[in-house]
C-alpha cells in the first residue's frame, strides 16, 4: 500500500480570490494538510463555506 500521510502546505492569502481558488483545488486532491494565513477576517461568504471548515486558519495583522 502507498503512503497515506498527507503533505503539509502553507498558503498565504488563502481566503482571497486567487489564493482561495488555489486552496479549493488543493482540497479537491485530498492529499494535503493545509494551513491558511490571512490578514483580517473570513468575511467572504464563499470562502467561509468552501475553505475554512477544511483548513487550519491563522489570522494575522
Amino acid at each position: 500500500m502507498g503512503d497515506t500521510t498527507k503533505r503539509k502546505i502553507l498558503v498565504f492569502g488563502g481566503n482571497g480570490f486567487l489564493g482561495g481558488e488555489t486552496v479549493v483545488e488543493l482540497l479537491a486532491t485530498n492529499t494535503f494538510d493545509i494551513t491558511v494565513i490571512n490578514r483580517g477576517n473570513w468575511n467572504d461568504y464563499d470562502s467561509s463555506i468552501r475553505i475554512r471548515p477544511f483548513v487550519k486558519a491563522i489570522n494575522i495583522d
